[in-house]
């Protein structure tokens, strides 16, 4: 429907509401009458399909009293909640209001009001004392087509096109924090200040560092899990009704108040281990302490008034990610240590990647169960769950399916919301993370994903575990490889722990995010016991090639492996046993691309990796491979499909994401009559001091043993810029300081070499020293070994876009390996062959130094250098594709690449 149909149906609604008014008929309607005579009629002719709950959610639970009346949704994303009156009463304050704060708790930037009579737009995100300051429009039913572009920009495709937001930006209001940062600022000023207080009221030191972190947060679980009950109306406001009393009375202590909530309304109630005897009851804070944090639990100091019933288990998730990252120090003071969440791996996924992972793994087996009884027997494994996020998606995945099993009565699956949530959390989701507070974390998320009601809510001891994931066997094979203290590590014996999945033949989908910490980074017991026990292990890898080994090895033949993991496996060479092992034991279904900014404080580039395990060498021989890109709403684009045989006859095994058959006969016709530069010459590592900053200066200071020293960034396509910087090079000295030093042997930095920048991203920067640099470890050196090719050949191949466009096909990763460059085809030209080449490179060198020689002032002299060397540098790239006898069209085919990027 376009804009003028809209504008005439909604010109007709508007005529029948005032022949409604006119015949008094107004009055009598109720709030349900007004919704479907004239509120989803009205929707409906802006372009959305109102019968479409996965596009327009209504609520049509009769508890609680704060959700709005509808969710509207674009590709799974609510982009506005609607509350609906009925045609004749007033659109109040207090109702204004807590729409705007749904909206504003459940991360949702727009909320409407409506009684059709008049239609208020709210902006969530806007600092505000009270609703008048967050509207946004007004829209009277008499001015619906007057203002018509107004109300457009409530279709479906105005949303889609952010004309709103657009409108909204010329106002230059001030936004206020986003909830999560509202709610991340406020937890952590809470677990602070109660930390300190116990600290400061503990003099005898009952609560030891450790203890005291782990009884605090046990604390604050309980509130926000009382809270979040409070905001579903299955409770009454007790925290705040505590508070009062203790403002009215005040004699005891408030947390005694607090203490009987729990232990007289909760732990018989629900039976969870979050409000079991603990230590976090017995928490000496003071009573001004206390107070606060109970009064901001309504409403912060930032003004935000919390619902946590809005607040979706995605905000949670990420507060909680976060939280995680912090340490506590004496005293009970916080520090966030970015160090620590990178150690640990800690990076939290955003929803659109968790989703479309459940959605490809899970999501294609639930569609397959028949009966209620299939679902139960499904099991999901996330093998480093952190704050469950994967976890709730399966939990709420399957919660849907026993929807559609129940007829999709929604009203059955209510009742019997208990027994649906206990067989989903005790028998279908599974859990394992190292970080014990991970793991209370996890648990408190599925428990307010289950607490619908009041009533037992299941218990998660059995299903949510502490563990090493990558650690696993008998109490004698622990002792033997990790000695008397062996529980230290946390060994997880996946026989035992889950034996009833495990005997069963293993899980059927197996999710997550898993870990990205360098081998080299984990102790030295560690990397041996790995090295005895994963097949793909090798060193310079990373740990998540040991989960998806250890993924797929918990896998039934069949089942589903869905993992967001850094690209680097695609490609690098220490990455090769993990890529062959993909290939034998699996076929891949896909592999997607994830925006360059997925891990907000993570410097990797990401894919999603989607595997089905399978022994039938037939199924793996005639699969295809999905390959694109996903974007922030789920989509995916440049979509292709790619035999996975491709992949298993491909040197070393690589995935190319981009292929193309013709493509992949021009790759082969490069490697045809070729040598591989390892064979044509000698590369190795630029020096590895051990400690740049005791081995590197600015200045010299050992007559003797300083030298001239190269990094990557001195290094520039047939050119190098010396920043006056030295190296102490003393091999002995560096071994002494560090055993990892690896300096090398002088002899390769004082003959004539080609250096090469490491880091480059698919693309190969090279240049030729002649006046003996020594170099770092940044930096690959390619010395002469085979008379056959001289260096300024080879220089001229490798800085070469036909080169250029090989590497880059198979080597993406921003920090180059060695055997990447080793597997360069050189092709075998006599010196005659090669002498153009040769000529056109030293050209290439002596304007390059000329043009630095005349720094950075622009002259026509220099522009003169610049189109000189552009000029030789084609010169040297129509040469190398004769020489590898490239026709017309399949050089069009490289250079048109190149333009792309």
């Amino acid at each position: 429907m376009d804009k003028e149909e809209a504008k005439a149906k909604v010109s007709d609604l508007v005529g029948g509401f005032f022949s409604y008014d006119r015949q008094g008929k107004l009055a009598g309607m109720s709030e349900e009458d007004t919704k479907r005579a004239f509120i989803e009629p009205l929707f409906e002719a802006l372009g959305w399909d109102v019968r479409n709950p996965e596009e327009v959610w209504e609520n049509r639970s009769q508890a609680g009293g704060k959700r709005p009346d509808y969710a509207f949704r674009i590709d799974g994303v609510v982009r506005f909640f609607l509350e609906a009156k009925e045609a004749h009463a007033e659109l109040s304050e207090p109702e204004a209001w807590q729409a705007i704060n749904y909206s504003y708790n459940n991360s949702v930037p727009w909320a409407l009001l409506t009684n059709f009579r008049e239609l208020a737009i709210y902006n969530a995100n806007w600092k505000a004392k009270g609703s008048e300051d967050s509207r946004f429009l007004r829209i009277e039913v008499s001015d619906y087509i007057g203002s018509f572009d107004d109300l457009w920009l409530l279709s479906k495709e105005g949303m889609v096109s952010g004309e709103m937001e657009k409108k909204a930006q010329r106002y230059g209001r001030l936004a206020r924090e986003p909830v999560t940062k509202a709610l991340y600022s406020d937890l952590m000023r809470w677990r602070s200040m109660i930390s300190k207080s116990v600290s400061k009221n503990d003099p005898r030191k009952k609560f030891t560092k450790e203890l005291l972190d782990e009884a605090v947060q046990r604390f604050l679980n309980r509130l926000i899990f009382i809270r979040t009950c409070e905001d579903r109306k299955i409770e009454n406001e007790q925290l705040r009704a505590a508070l009062r009393q203790w403002e009215g009375k005040n004699n005891r202590k408030l947390r005694s108040y607090v203490q009987e909530i729990v232990s007289e309304g909760f732990v018989d109630t629900y039976d969870s281990d979050i409000f079991f005897p603990h230590m976090a009851g017995e928490l000496p804070v003071e009573d001004d302490v206390m107070a606060q944090v109970l009064d901001e639990l309504y409403e912060s100091p930032s003004g935000a008034q919390y619902n946590f019933d809005a607040i979706n288990a995605d905000v949670l998730g990420n507060i909680y990610e976060q939280y995680l990252a912090t340490v506590m120090r004496e005293g009970g003071s916080l520090v966030e240590r970015d160090g620590k969440r990178k150690e640990m791996g800690i990076y939290y996924t955003p929803t659109y990647i968790v989703d479309y992972i459940v959605k490809n793994t899970l999501g294609e087996l639930v569609s397959k169960a028949k009966t209620a009884d299939d679902l139960r027997k499904i099991t999901v494994l996330d093998p480093a769950c952190g704050s469950g996020s994967f976890l709730i998606r399966a939990f709420e995945t399957l919660r849907e399916e026993y929807a559609k099993k129940n007829g999709g009565d929604h009203q059955m699956l209510s009742e019997n919301v208990s027994k649906n949530a206990h067989d989903i959390l005790t028998r279908n989701i599974h859990g394992v993370d190292l970080d014990m507070k991970a793991i209370e974390i996890a648990e408190l998320n599925l428990l307010l994903r289950a607490a619908t009601r009041r009533g037992l809510l299941p218990p998660l001891s059995d299903n949510i575990k502490r563990g090493n994931s990558l650690i696993s066997g008998t109490k004698e094979e622990m002792e033997g490889h990790f000695g008397p203290h062996w529980k230290e590590k946390h060994p997880f014996n996946w026989e035992t722990e889950f034996k009833e999945v495990m005997d069963g033949g293993g899980f059927d989908v197996v999710v997550g995010n898993p870990p990205y910490v360098r081998f080299d980074n984990l102790n030295e017991e560690e990397r041996k016991f790995l090295f005895e026990n994963y097949q793909t292990a090798v060193q310079k890898c990373d740990i998540y090639s040991f989960f998806i080994e250890r993924g797929v090895s918990n896998l039934k033949d069949g089942a589903s492996l869905g993992f967001i993991v850094s690209s680097s496996w695609l490609s690098q060479h220490s990455f090769n046993k993990l890529r062959r092992f993909i290939l034998d034991t699996c076929a891949v279904k896909q592999i997607i691309t994830t925006p360059s900014d997925t891990f907000e404080d993570a410097a990797v580039r990401t894919v999603i990796i989607i595997l089905e395990k399978t022994k039938s060498a037939s199924k793996k021989e005639n699969n295809n491979v999905l390959t694109g890109t996903i974007d922030e709403k789920g989509r995916i684009s440049n979509a292709k499909r790619i035999p996975q045989k491709i992949y298993s006859q491909h040197d070393d095994n690589l995935f190319v994401l981009e292929w193309d058959g013709e493509i992949q006969k021009l790759e082969q016709k490069l490697v045809e009559n070729c040598k591989l530069l390892d064979d044509a010459a000698e590369l190795s590592f630029g020096i590895m001091t051990g400690d740049d900053s005791k081995f590197t200066y600015s200045e010299k200071q050992h007559p003797k043993e300083d030298k001239k020293v190269l990094r990557g960034g001195n290094v520039k396509r047939y050119n190098i810029v010396w920043t006056g910087e030295y190296v102490w090079y003393d091999p002995e000295m560096m071994k002494k300081h560090k055993e990892t030093a690896r300096p090398g042997e002088p002899a390769r930095f004082e003959a004539e070499k080609i250096v090469i920048k490491r880091e480059g991203a698919g693309m190969i920067t090279a240049c030729l020293d002649r006046e003996k640099y020594y170099s770092i470890g940044s930096t690959f050196i390619v010395n002469k070994k085979d008379v056959e090719f001289g260096l300024a050949y080879l220089l001229g191949l490798l800085n070469s876009k036909l080169i250029n466009w090989w590497y880059g096909r198979r080597y993406r990763t921003v920090t180059q390996s060695i055997n990447s460059y080793q597997k360069i085809p050189i092709h075998l030209a006599s010196s005659s062959e090669q002498q153009p080449i040769v000529k056109l490179v030293e050209d290439m060198l002596d304007l390059n130094r000329k043009l630095v020689g005349m720094g950075a002032i622009q002259s026509s002299e220099r522009h003169g250098v610049e189109e000189e060397i552009k000029r030789t540098d084609a010169q040297i790239d129509e040469l190398v594709y004769r020489l590898y006898g490239i026709a017309e069209e399949e050089k069009k085919v490289i250079e048109e690449s190149f333009a792309k990027n």
